[in-house]
């Protein structure tokens, strides 16, 4: 628990993820014009998919019940600048660390913009005000 802490908090750290400026299609991200266009103008090495890293720190806490990511992970659902992929996550791994304190800043995201992570997001808050029971959260979480 401690060394994926420390990861997740060297991970944050970095420099964001850079901006896409535009939509990628998957049947068309490497070969359409215009703006289906893949983003050229990013630094290749700071366009790594670092939130892939980040999703699966944030995923391991979560499961292996490490406590002490709660505060890191409130940090991170209230900054709101993650991928939707590692955003919709972070609820995830806050209700399997029964971390209540957390509801707050759920509660206040109840509206979240992007589809999955408020599927996730109150998901969570449902959980954690007992709403739902564990299989029936674990079910709309699923395993990953």
């Amino acid at each position: 628990g401690p060394i994926l802490l420390a990861m997740l908090k060297d991970e944050l750290a970095q420099p964001p993820d850079p901006p896409l400026s535009h939509w990628w299609r998957g049947s068309k991200m490497l070969h359409a014009p215009g703006k289906l266009t893949p983003d050229t103008e990013n630094d290749t090495v700071r366009a790594r998919k670092r939130w892939r890293l980040r999703r699966a720190l944030v995923h391991s806490l979560g499961h292996m019940g490490y406590r002490d990511a709660i505060p890191t992970l409130i940090g991170m659902l209230r900054d709101g600048q993650d991928y939707f992929a590692l955003a919709a996550q972070v609820p995830v791994a806050l209700a399997r660390l029964e971390a209540v304190e957390s509801l707050p800043e759920l509660e206040a995201q109840w509206h979240h913009p992007e589809i999955n992570t408020m599927t996730a997001i109150r998901a969570a808050a449902r959980y954690m005000r007992r709403e739902i029971d564990r299989e029936a959260f674990e079910k709309i979480a699923g395993p990953g």
